[in-house]
């Protein structure tokens, strides 16, 4: 989890419980269970590095590091089929799986390295530094 700033849960106060229901338990749905929300400074500067994250497709390149499936894989193989338009497949190290992609316009969230990812992070929390606590 990235430090951005939060606050905690008007709804539950911080506990993460609220209302129970036979389907949810007492979760609260506005902190999601966490007890925290980001502030209108750390939602801002979160939209921030996610942005910052997004490469045109026809940029990524082998090597570079793909959000896939709730991490961070990295890419073995890139190929453009001719057989059908704007198609895209990229493979990853150490998955089984793979990604099609069916557009030439698509950002995707990307990463040369590890280190390219705390840059982007150290950029979004000095961007969150500099706003009011209106996240402007």
């Amino acid at each position: 989890m990235i430090a951005f700033e939060t606050g905690t849960c008007s709804r539950c106060g911080g506990t993460g419980k609220y209302s129970w229901n036979a389907q949810h338990g007492d979760m609260c749905f506005k902190c999601l269970g966490k007890g925290k929300i980001y502030t209108k400074s750390g939602l801002s500067a979160l939209k921030f590095y996610q942005e910052s994250l997004m490469k045109n497709i026809e940029d990524i390149e082998v090597g570079n590091f793909m959000w896939e499936k709730g991490g961070w894989k990295e890419i073995t193989k890139i190929s453009k089929t001719e057989e059908i338009d704007n198609c895209w497949h990229f493979e990853f190290k150490n998955c089984r799986g793979f990604k099609i992609v069916f557009s030439d316009n698509l950002k995707i969230k990307v990463v040369a390295n590890e280190n390219e990812r705390k840059e982007l992070i150290e950029k979004a929390i000095e961007y969150q530094n500099s706003l009011t606590k209106k996240g402007a």
